[in-house]
């Protein structure tokens, strides 16, 4: 397992990971994506994923990955 603490972990491994992922689906949420990756080896948590996928998004590497999204809780 490799767990991912930065960005530039392992010569940014997280992004390439993502962008393989990424190519074969049509529309992914940012759980599944995490799931995902963590079927592959890589742990990330879910505020360093935001990160990357807010700088891919910035850069144009992504455009239909689904932000992550607060739970809402039931009163």
């Amino acid at each position: 397992m490799t767990v991912i603490n930065k960005l530039s972990d392992r010569d940014n491994l997280i992004f390439e990971a993502i962008k393989i992922i990424a190519v074969n689906t049509e529309s992914i949420s940012a759980k599944e994506l995490q799931w995902q990756l963590f079927q592959a080896g890589i742990m990330i948590k879910g505020s360093l994923l935001k990160q990357v996928l807010s700088v891919m998004k910035e850069n144009g590497d992504l455009t239909h990955v689904q932000p992550v999204q607060k739970e809402e809780t039931k009163a």
